[in-house]
């Protein structure tokens, strides 16, 4: 019977990484899924300088796709990787409230991309990831010198 039971946990530990590594690899999807939108978003773009109507659509496109599916995707996969993370988040902030933007920059900071990286997911600036990066450390009690990026994958 002991061997029995140890036989189920072992199959249930294998279960739980199996979840975790599929989970994971869903995650990478997604962050992919929206890179490729965004660049092929910004080639439309390129294209488009001159013609008000493509960058329009373009711009439509942009919107939907960072608020809509890809996000909700996303979203599922990281709180089955990391569970409990944005409620910790949160509860850490200073005043209990977090914006959506500011959960997603979080989540991606989670998984510890680089600027760069961010950018092109949210399809905003480089400069844009640093201030939002500056705004996001008044919102948490930070040791001295701690940056927010560290702070987070500490979680």
């Amino acid at each position: 019977a002991k061997k029995d039971v140890l036989r189920l946990q072992k199959n249930e530990i294998e279960n739980q990484k199996n979840k975790r590594k599929i989970s994971e690899q869903n995650l990478n999807i997604a962050k992919e899924l929206i890179l490729k939108k965004n660049k092929l978003i910004k080639n439309l773009e390129e294209e488009a300088n001159s013609r008000l109507d493509v960058q329009e659509a373009s711009e439509a496109l942009i919107k939907k796709i960072n608020t809509q599916n890809e996000w909700a995707q996303y979203m599922t996969e990281f709180e089955m990787i990391y569970p409990n993370f944005i409620k910790q988040v949160i509860d850490r902030s200073v005043d209990g409230h977090l914006t959506k933007t500011e959960i997603r920059l979080l989540t991606l900071l989670k998984l510890n991309l680089s600027n760069k990286e961010i950018s092109e997911i949210l399809y905003i600036e480089h400069d844009s990831v640093k201030k939002a990066k500056q705004r996001l450390t008044k919102k948490f009690v930070l040791e001295d010198n701690q940056k927010v990026s560290d702070f987070i994958i500490s979680f």
